[in-house]
């Protein structure tokens, strides 16, 4: 992809922006998922590694196939699609929606998420359980969120119920359940061709 050597530098990581200025990078740096969160610019520079890959990855898989047998309109997609959260644009790992309007083939940005999931970088963590999760609860078509740790085996779900937002959390060999859907998820299928480092015992 050719880049513009006239386009504007990038501001720091943080940053307060408006709308317009977000839009406009967006047009500048096409080539970057870039983030509105609080009127707050964030993105990630670095590429992925293969442990996060794989884990969106088996999620997707894994969702996509139950989702398809049943009737309903639910889809998955992945992390190049916008999402827009209680007015925040975010771009989740792996997002379902069960809104026809946002089945559609031209659409740009997920306007109804019902589902997403955040697989945590060193480098995104802190943003992701914090600005992000704010803007999930408070999005009112999401009813699950999934968090996901991709250096030790552990799964965080939050749940809506009741108006209430609860949390389970998930460790090697559990099954997972996504209620709102009857999707299950078991951790060795989130896992699956991960490996990790076994911890030294104490001699």
């Amino acid at each position: 992809m050719a880049i513009n050597p006239e386009r504007q530098a990038l501001p720091r990581y943080g940053s307060p922006i408006s709308e317009q200025e977000y839009e406009a990078l967006e047009r500048a740096y096409p080539e970057l998922r870039l983030e509105l969160i609080g009127g707050r610019l964030y993105y990630n520079l670095a590429g992925g590694s293969r442990a996060h890959a794989t884990i969106c990855l088996n999620i997707s898989a894994e969702l996509r196939s139950q989702l398809k047998r049943g009737s309903g309109p639910c889809f998955v997609v992945g992390s190049d699609m916008q999402v827009l959260a209680n007015g925040e644009k975010v771009y989740p790992d792996v997002t379902i929606s069960c809104d026809v309007a946002d089945h559609k083939q031209d659409i740009k940005i997920i306007q109804s998420p019902h589902i997403v999931v955040e697989v945590h970088s060193p480098s995104t963590e802190y943003k992701d359980k914090n600005h992000k999760l704010q803007a999930y609860m408070a999005c009112s078509t999401i009813e699950e969120i999934m968090f996901v740790n991709q250096f030790a085996p552990e799964v965080r779900v939050y749940s809506r119920s009741g108006g209430e937002w609860r949390y389970q959390d998930y460790q090697r060999g559990q099954l997972l359940h996504l209620a709102s859907l009857d999707l299950q998820l078991s951790m060795d299928e989130i896992y699956y061709d991960i490996e990790f480092e076994e911890p030294l015992e104490e001699s």
